[in-house]
């Protein structure tokens, strides 16, 4: 349960740091955030689905899809635009997710165990 409120505030919080107008963002490279917000989404989705294969393949789909909607619905943002460099930042952060639940899935689940937070 933990797991899954985290993956829906991850959600809420991609959501609206990429879709409030840019007066209010910093300007800047902002590709590492893309990247280390999407390897956290992706991880997180990673732990709820690895064990189940296709949902563990759907979650990977859910991910990038995400990012590249709301790649587009940053057009329609006052001071904001769709950016190709961000969707591949966001992919990659995605990848990498994928190989970080690959090699931390044990070990994490049983840390989260043994504190009983799952």
């Amino acid at each position: 349960m933990v797991l899954r409120l985290l993956f829906i505030s991850f959600l809420l919080g991609i959501a609206y740091m990429s879709l409030i107008p840019s007066e209010s963002v910093n300007i800047g490279n902002d590709k590492i955030g893309h990247f280390i917000a999407y390897m956290i989404l992706m991880l997180n989705a990673g732990l709820i689905f690895f064990k189940k294969k296709k949902k563990f393949l759907l979650a990977i789909l859910f991910c990038i899809t995400y990012g590249f909607l709301i790649e587009i619905l940053q057009q329609f943002v006052p001071g904001r635009f769709m950016s190709l460099e961000d969707f591949i930042a966001n992919t990659i952060g995605v990848i990498v997710g994928i190989l970080l639940t690959y090699l931390l899935f044990r070990p994490i689940i049983q840390l989260l165990k043994s504190m009983r937070i799952i």
